[in-house]
């Protein structure tokens, strides 16, 4: 599981050696570089990874930003579906994310769902 937590993460955060704090995504916004990034935008970024649905539905709720995206343009929905996190799908999806965005590689987050067999989350 382990193993698989790590793939999860090199896969969808994008990581980059030198642009961040060691473990900690490369974050922008809208998929601008060099946007601004607050502590917020970090804490529900790691919230949604690590899969405390408590820490990001009340970050959400509160109105923290969700269009927080990787340099590969991966976004907190999908690392919501990746790992499975029905509570935290269903608020981002209130929260106005928008289903159809499609990241750098064209991927759109229902393809990360059909990809990782998360498709019930949408039912």
């Amino acid at each position: 599981m382990a193993k698989f937590t790590m793939l999860l993460t090199a896969i969808l955060s994008g990581i980059v050696a030198g642009d961040t704090e060691p473990g900690r995504p490369d974050l922008r916004l809208n998929n601008s570089v060099g946007t601004h990034v607050t502590a917020a935008d970090v804490t529900l970024s790691e919230a949604v990874m690590k899969g405390d649905e408590e820490t990001a539905v009340r970050l959400i709720a509160d109105g923290a930003r969700t269009d927080v995206r990787t340099k590969f343009g991966s976004g907190l929905l999908e690392y919501s579906i990746a790992t499975g996190s029905e509570t935290v799908v269903d608020a981002l999806i209130q929260a106005g994310a928008d289903l159809n965005r499609k990241d750098h590689f064209g991927n759109t987050p229902l393809f990360t769902a059909a990809l990782w067999d998360k498709t019930r989350l949408f039912r």
